[in-house]
């Protein structure tokens, strides 16, 4: 049986809720409200941010030579957001590396998309300017899910 997209992001969403602290109002899909959930002196909390694409068949052949129609590969990427690089930040990416990697959906784990450098997920110090709000640091990270 096939796993369908909302189910694997189901998923996801619900292993992001799950680390200490990370409440559901601060784990978003694809896009930031405008009104971000602040401690009491105005800063903005750490959020997860991901970023679904669809689904795409996997290239497993059965033994006849037929594609599997059941196989499909998921892509996605999960953006760290925090006002605190050392504090926050940090901490969050590794809370979110280990909810998700190995993570079991369907017939498939979740793993870390390690063809990438280091130095591209981490931000290398990126912040996203707004006249309104403190600076927000991120950390991209990209995973992959195939399942059968």
């Amino acid at each position: 049986m096939t796993i369908t997209m909302r189910e694997v992001y189901q998923t996801i969403t619900d292993a992001l809720t799950g680390i200490d602290g990370l409440a559901p109002d601060r784990v978003f899909h694809g896009n930031v409200p405008d009104a971000l959930p602040t401690f009491n002196n105005g800063q903005i909390m750490p959020y997860v941010v991901i970023w679904a694409r669809v689904p795409v068949p996997t290239d497993d052949m059965a033994i006849s030579g037929v594609q599997l129609r059941d196989g499909k590969a998921f892509p996605f990427q999960t953006t760290c957001v925090a006002t605190d690089p050392l504090n926050q930040l940090m901490p969050m990416t590794d809370d979110v590396a280990a909810a998700l990697t190995g993570l079991q959906i369907g017939s498939g784990n979740v793993y870390h998309e390690s063809s990438l450098q280091s130095s591209q997920f981490l931000g290398g110090g990126e912040i996203l300017p707004d006249p309104d709000l403190p600076d927000r640091y991120i950390a991209p990270m990209r995973w992959y899910l195939e399942t059968q």
